[in-house]
């Protein structure tokens, strides 16, 4: 899960830096054509998206989506190499060897991959960046609002009175003169407090003063600035993130100053920065999460110039929202961190970094055991072969899709959660041309120590659908079994196909129910469907004469998930009973067990 997040969160702070970037370069151009107000939002879009840890993506043709995921994907043609040589991005989060020390450390290693140990540096610091800055926040206030020394006069309090009423701001806003400030700030989102430095200010300088933070006030500028903070927080490495919440806080500052001075005389405009530029060179460090500014003297001059020198701008709100909602969906269109969108070797390989090289290894010699001897001999993990460039990337395709299928496995099915130990698609290392079957191979918690491996057998011409059919478990040893043990489940296939024939069910648009490990079962998660058709059955006295067991039973559900059916052969006859698939939020809902899957219709052929 961790692991997850930090990808994706990585994957959006390198798409947001390739946007940002050109938009630093032109700066001044945007400085001069735009407003500052107009400014603000557009860092406020940006520093809004990075905290979003997911990449939008439009819905893509097969035929994109596959040009989509064969990107970056490297040949392995005559490789020698046990794996294809990767990407660099993959190589980076590859498992590196770790060096050991003495017990009780050594285990946390051993199961320590490097992508792990990235993730948790990453949020280690998020949370290290955040505490820091609001412990610093909460000492400031505390400080601050301790050594307030003094508050307003009556003459001043009737001017702040008089300047919140211009305002139309209905909040009565408390005043502390502190002689540890060094600049006028407004402090706290719920209780705001207006902080004055202790220096001699006249009326004139107070209102200007008062208009200009209560304009922060009224803007929201503080949560503005809590925005960036959360940013800086996720995406602390980023060196971009920091330099857009600087940028984002200077043109908070000069929409600040147009909202004070909209419609008043240059006279006006030059008492106003001059009051601002006395107090400004007064502050050498900023209070974060305040209204209080300091910057180099360069932005100083060029913010008074910028009060005394206005310039025409336009407001451009449509032009600016639609060059951020543009690059940010081209972006997230070209470069998608959804699971299916990925580039499969990246995805793969970070996945397999869960596990260490010897399990996976281990894993990889128990398969070689179980197939010896029956009609899968030559399969092997198709990583370990020389396969073109098409079969390499569909394999890994129709691995991912089935992988992340079966994590969406009810919690409840232990031993059906195929979430902690290695897993590989073998395919056959005979087959010559295009390759669009072979077994998915992986281990339930609890077979791990018993020696013994799930195969699945999938077909992929579609890699992102790939179609399932279950063979069981495997023993090392007992190639025999395994392939009676195939040839039984195809018997028992035909037979049920009979079956289906009698009722006139096309069963090519059903899957198995009984087995956790089919799409339809597992996305409505529909395990208990034989026990609610028992029950519903009891209450019906006119098929008294059924012998059922859940034995002898055979239940499916339609592709579509709309219903399903349960077969049903005894000595009287064989039954076919259906029933109404809900949605599963729906049958969550549903209390009685016998009511979550309700028959709708019962068949019977007798003998």
């Amino acid at each position: 899960m961790l692991e997850n997040l930090f990808i994706q969160t990585f994957s959006v702070s390198v798409q947001m830096a390739l946007l940002l970037l050109p938009l630093f370069v032109t700066d001044r151009w945007l400085t001069r054509t735009f407003s500052s107000q107009a400014k603000c939002f557009l860092w406020l879009v940006f520093g809004v998206r990075l905290l979003i840890p997911i990449t939008f993506m439009f819905p893509l043709s097969k035929g994109n989506a596959t040009m989509q995921g064969s990107a970056g994907t490297i040949s392995s043609a005559g490789s020698q190499a046990a794996y294809p040589q990767p990407d660099v991005l993959s190589q980076a989060f590859l498992p590196s060897p770790i060096p050991t020390f003495d017990a009780p450390i050594k285990p946390f290693y051993e199961h320590l991959s490097l992508l792990e140990g990235l993730a948790l540096i990453w949020i280690m610091g998020s949370i290290c960046f955040l505490f820091a800055h609001i412990g610093l926040y909460l000492f400031h206030i505390w400080f601050l609002k301790k050594s307030g020394e003094s508050s307003l006069s009556r003459e001043q309090s009737i001017l702040l009175e008089q300047v919140r009423k211009d305002m139309h701001i209905r909040r009565d806003i408390p005043v502390r003169i502190s002689s540890h400030a060094e600049g006028p700030m407004i402090l706290g989102l719920f209780c705001p407090v207006l902080i004055l430095p202790q220096m001699e200010l006249s009326q004139q300088q107070l209102v200007f003063i008062f208009r200009h933070e209560l304009a922060h006030y009224k803007r929201r500028d503080l949560w503005i600035k809590w925005v960036f903070l959360l940013a800086q927080s996720v995406h602390w490495f980023n060196p971009l993130a920091h330099i857009l919440a600087k940028k984002a806080n200077l043109d908070l500052e000069n929409a600040c100053d147009d909202t004070v001075l909209k419609g008043k005389s240059r006279l006006y405009r030059k008492e106003y920065g001059t009051v601002l530029l006395e107090v400004l060179t007064e502050q050498s460090h900023r209070v974060p999460l305040s209204t209080n500014f300091s910057g180099k003297k360069k932005e100083m001059v060029r913010r008074f110039q910028n009060i005394v020198h206005p310039s025409s701008k336009r407001n451009g709100h449509i032009l600016i929202v639609c060059i951020a909602a543009g690059l940010i969906l081209l972006t997230s269109s070209l470069n998608p961190a959804s699971v299916q969108a990925l580039n499969p070797s990246v995805l793969s390989q970070l996945k397999a970094a869960r596990t260490t090289p010897e399990e996976r290894a281990a894993t990889k010699a128990l398969l070689t055991e179980c197939l010896k001897g029956s009609m899968f001999e030559t399969y092997q993990p198709f990583r370990d072969l020389p396969l073109t460039d098409e079969n390499y990337q569909r394999c890994e395709q129709a691995e991912e899709s089935y992988r992340s299928l079966l994590e969406k496995v009810s919690p409840a099915m232990q031993t059906r959660e195929y979430t902690n130990h290695p897993f590989f698609l073998a395919v056959d290392s005979k087959k010559k041309g295009e390759i669009t079957s072979g077994l998915f191979c992986c281990q339930a918690d609890n077979q791990v120590d018993q020696g013994q491996i799930m195969l699945i057998e999938l077909e992929f011409s579609d890699p992102f659908h790939p179609e399932v059919f279950e063979i069981g478990t495997a023993f090392a040893c007992q190639g025999e079994q395994l392939n009676q043990r195939y040839f039984q489940r195809q018997s028992e296939k035909r037979h049920i196909q009979t079956i289906a024939e009698q009722f006139q069910i096309d069963l090519s648009q059903y899957e198995e129910a009984f087995s956790t490990v089919y799409p339809s079962v597992i996305q409505n998660q529909a395990y208990l469907l034989g026990g609610s058709i028992k029950k519903q059955l009891a209450q019906m006295g006119r098929y008294s004469f059924e012998k059922f067991s859940l034995n002898h039973t055979w239940a499916y559900i339609k592709k579509d998930h709309t219903e399903g059916v349960l077969f049903n052969q005894d000595g009287n006859g064989i039954y076919a009973h259906f029933f109404r698939m809900g949605a599963y939020t729906d049958r969550s809902k549903i209390s009685g067990e016998e009511n979550w899957y309700p028959i709708i219709e019962n068949r019977c052929i007798p003998q």
